[in-house]
């Protein structure tokens, strides 16, 4: 399993490279957010009304966070 961030304009995008289904507990100044595995496209997350569901990608789970991540956990 690999874990790769990547800055972008909007966020910073967290990538798990993985086979199995996996869901990413993201520490940042705000708080933390659960991200769980979902249907491609939903928008929903943990701790809010509307969460954010993982994107599905081969062999891959991203999400794109808000702010810069002070620790990310995998949850499987």
């Amino acid at each position: 399993m690999e874990t790769r961030i990547t800055e972008k304009e909007n966020g910073y995008l967290i990538e798990v490279h993985t086979s199995r289904e996996v869901a990413i507990a993201v520490q940042s100044d705000n708080g933390e957010r659960i991200y769980l595995p979902g249907e491609g496209g939903s928008d929903s997350t943990y701790y809010s009304e509307d969460p954010t569901f993982l994107a599905e990608k081969e062999n891959a789970y991203a999400v794109l966070h808000s702010e810069r991540p002070q620790n990310v956990e995998i949850i499987n």
